[in-house]
């Protein structure tokens, strides 16, 4: 079977105007029979509704059309669910009698028609009706991309938000929940494959997540900064979210339903694992060139993984969450790491990779979930050395600052203190 081709249209004109000025958009589609249909935005009086608009156009269409006669005029729904105005008329043009047919809404202050005229006989037979129902389902309103702009009045309060919105979103699990997947926690099988087992992996921008975490009911998204998108102008930002939207669209991602910009299903039922999960995971990897980090949310049935790449993209993943030790100790690199053999040593964490010491990477996991109304989690680090021995990490703090204090480890041991500080474990 082959599959059927999907093309999307969108505007791509950006312009600066200044104060005062209003602007409009149209395209026209045109179907393989030749049929030429045109949809149109602007910008409505205050107050205005369809059915004004239907009547405003009206008078138009008389003036301009000879002999124009409407023969319906009803309300209905297009654009996923949005209450429109549809209008049937005919004319004259050339001696010809046409047909015509136009729409009419107003969705979140913007006005959209969507219009077409065709000679009737020469279209008898070519299904004209059916080609306008055609384009009309197609036609997608972008509108709704203000949450990101109406939550983000200030960082700090954008975090209280999503923090609220999750508490609401899910209850604490009970600890028993998380006694089967320490059980997989706890086993040291290496696996040949670590590639995700509920779905594959997609690229995002910083952007294209803040707006999803937006339409999901977030502020923000993990590992995604608010402050670079909102200290933008508010132009600036309103262009860039609207840049978003319409890649998300082309990308199908997004889409209109009941006249609201909503994720697909399978994208919410993924990304929402990162804005509102039960359990939080964050893995780091500080090394001389550099850091990489990976951030998981679970929930006991299934999981997220998001990478930050180095050109700053995110790469979001499912998995299943039994694979959660398992991949930290392969990306990491402590699940093959060779015992310590130096001696226990303090060092200062700002000469950690100073040439006179062997240490070549440090690992740091911080963990996060909740237990009644608390929010309960802690932090683990390991150094490794140049032979890839692994070391415990301490942190103390002294007068003269913070030191750590390296320990000789294992892949055992370092596994039993990431499994410490998770659900079920024993912090002390």
């Amino acid at each position: 079977m082959v599959a059927t081709q999907r093309w999307v249209h969108l505007p791509r004109l950006a312009v600066e105007l200044p104060e005062g000025w209003t602007a409009s958009e149209s395209a026209v589609f045109t179907s393989p029979a030749g049929l030429g249909i045109t949809a149109a935005t602007s910008r409505p009086p205050d107050g205005a509704d369809p059915h004004q608009l239907a009547h405003q156009h009206r008078q138009v269409l008389a003036e301009s059309l000879a002999e124009f006669s409407e023969t319906k005029l009803e309300e209905t729904t297009a654009f996923g669910g949005v209450p429109v105005v549809g209008r049937r008329f005919a004319f004259k043009h050339d001696d010809t009698t046409w047909c015509g047919r136009t729409i009419y809404a107003i969705v979140d202050g913007v006005a959209c028609t969507v219009s077409a005229g065709w000679p009737a006989e020469r279209f008898a037979a070519r299904g004209a009706d059916e080609e306008f129902d055609v384009a009309v389902r197609g036609v997608w309103l972008l509108a709704d991309f203000a949450p990101l702009d109406e939550r983000g009045a200030a960082p700090t309060e954008a975090k209280k938000s999503a923090e609220s919105t999750a508490a609401g979103h899910r209850s604490p699990v009970e600890p028993s929940v998380w006694q089967t997947l320490r059980s997989a926690w706890s086993d040291p099988t290496p696996r040949s494959v670590l590639a995700a087992e509920h779905g594959g992996s997609l690229r995002w921008s910083e952007d294209e997540l803040q707006l999803c975490a937006a339409l999901l009911g977030a502020a923000v998204f993990p590992t995604v900064n608010p402050e670079r998108l909102l200290a933008q102008p508010e132009a600036t930002r309103w262009a860039i979210l609207d840049a978003v939207g319409r890649s998300l669209v082309a990308r199908h991602v997004i889409r209109a339903e009941d006249g609201r910009t909503t994720l697909t299903e399978e994208t919410q039922a993924q990304l929402e694992l990162a804005v509102f999960p039960d359990l939080v995971v964050q893995a780091e990897r500080f090394f001389p060139a550099g850091l990489q980090t990976w951030w998981y949310g679970l929930r006991p049935d299934r999981a997220i993984e998001v990478s930050v790449e180095s050109d700053g993209s995110r790469t979001c993943a499912s998995m299943a969450s039994a694979e959660l030790v398992r991949r930290i100790a392969t990306l990491t690199g402590w699940g093959n790491c060779r015992a310590g053999a130096g001696e226990a040593r303090t060092i200062r964490p700002e000469n950690v990779f100073d040439e006179g010491d062997d240490v070549r990477a440090v690992v740091r996991i911080r963990t996060l979930w909740r237990e009644g109304p608390a929010g309960v989690g802690g932090v683990v680090q390991w150094a490794f050395d140049v032979d890839g021995g692994i070391y415990s990490v301490v942190e103390e703090s002294t007068q003269s600052g913070a030191r750590w204090y390296l320990q000789p480890s294992d892949a055992e041991q370092t596994r039993e203190e990431l499994l410490a500080h998770l659900p079920g474990g024993d912090r002390t």
